[in-house]
């Protein structure tokens, strides 16, 4: 339970709520803090589609800002008149681009400005040099800068900075509980196999997706009774869906993301992530919740901070297909290390990654930037 004494009102500004990682962590968070009666929020978002539904189900108010292209300076006056209508006590950006046209308003109307602004672990010299500058800006003008891991901290070479914390990402455990047949959840989706192996992730190349229908393929020489599915969205999706058919992967399947991802995952057997340099994965944090054992090649990022290699899930390397493939069968095989692993990983996310976990680490952070400034004038 929270023990917030205080009022406030927080401004949120996000690019999109489009179907993603990022995207479905704010949403969690921001139905979670809606629940806590001393908090009044507002959204500020830069594109009129919304994939979440379930924002609009909220009382939280929505001021959708178009942007005309990619930098558009009008942006600045028109969050400039969103915070002065708000009047929020603090201002937190969910990206660099928002937090930069977040800048004049934090300082004519001296608003404490929180940055989310790092969930990866790639680094700072992996960006382009102009997202680089704009990165540092962001650094600058931020009272503080938020990672959703150490590895993250780490790869921007702030983890000595003194406006610099963490916050890992907050699962919502209520949306794991579900009791549905899970054989009739896989023929909702045309699964007819026994087994089920998921990877959820945006269809891009830094998700490595054809590493996972590779490893379907030579699997499905060996035996029928395992189906792959890949679920997400992206602009390599028609390219890995022809991949799919042209290389005759009979046991694999590519399917666009959907809001009820929990029911599939429910009903698969291990769950998989092959990108690297990831801050903390949702959808690692998801599997484990769900009970799943979760394979990864992360061996740079943050998902070490999440997964206990060898007792929640494991860690290889890229390059370690062969070894994949012999986890892969071994765990099919074996229902027993399979629930013992998913059992180990639902315990980490229940203790360090729950949504209340996480949302009142947000709640003190908002109300040390409240107090701060009230001592400060």
């Amino acid at each position: 339970m929270n023990n917030i004494n205080i009022m406030m009102k927080i401004l949120f500004l996000i690019e999109n709520l489009w179907a993603g990682g990022k995207e479905r962590r704010f949403v969690q968070l921001l139905t979670y803090l809606n629940t806590i009666k001393e908090i009044y929020l507002g959204i500020i978002i830069t594109e009129k589609d919304i994939f979440y539904d379930q924002i609009k189900k909220t009382n939280i108010p929505i001021y959708i800002i178009e942007r005309k292209t990619r930098y558009d300076p009008t942006l600045f006056y028109k969050i400039f008149q969103v915070v002065n209508e708000f009047k929020p006590d603090v201002i937190h950006s969910w990206g660099i681009m928002t937090t930069i046209y977040s800048i004049p308003s934090k300082i004519l109307f001296k608003k404490p400005l929180v940055g989310s602004i790092i969930a990866d672990a790639e680094g700072i010299f992996a960006m382009p040099r102009q997202k680089r500058l704009l990165f540092y800006l962001c650094c600058l003008f931020s009272d503080l800068i938020l990672s959703n891991s150490e590895a993250g901290l780490i790869a921007y070479n702030l983890k000595s900075n003194r406006k610099s914390r963490v916050i890992y990402n907050g699962i919502d455990l209520g949306r794991f509980f579900i009791n549905k047949n899970k054989d009739e959840i896989k023929k909702k989706y045309g699964i007819n196999t026994p087994y089920l192996i998921i990877m959820v992730a945006s269809a891009s190349k830094k998700k490595n997706y054809d590493l996972f229908f590779d490893i379907a393929k030579e699997i499905s020489l060996k035996r029928k009774d395992i189906t792959f599915l890949g679920i997400g969205n992206g602009q390599e999706f028609d390219r890995l869906k022809k991949k799919i058919f042209n290389e005759k992967i009979e046991n694999a399947n590519l399917i666009q993301a959907r809001p009820n991802i929990e029911e599939i995952m429910y009903a698969s057997d291990i769950g998989i992530l092959f990108s690297e340099n990831e801050g903390i994965s949702n959808s690692v944090a998801e599997y484990m919740a769900c009970g799943l054992p979760v394979i990864s090649t992360d061996v740079s990022g943050g998902t070490k901070e999440i997964i206990e290699n060898c007792k929640s899930g494991y860690i290889f390397r890229k390059e370690d297909k062969e070894l994949i493939i012999n986890k892969i069968l071994e765990l099919i095989d074996n229902k027993a290390i399979r629930i013992e692993l998913g059992k180990r990983g639902a315990e980490i996310i229940k203790d360090r990654f729950s949504l209340e976990f996480s949302g009142m680490k947000y709640l003190n952070l908002y109300v040390e930037l409240i107090n701060k400034k009230s001592r400060n004038g």
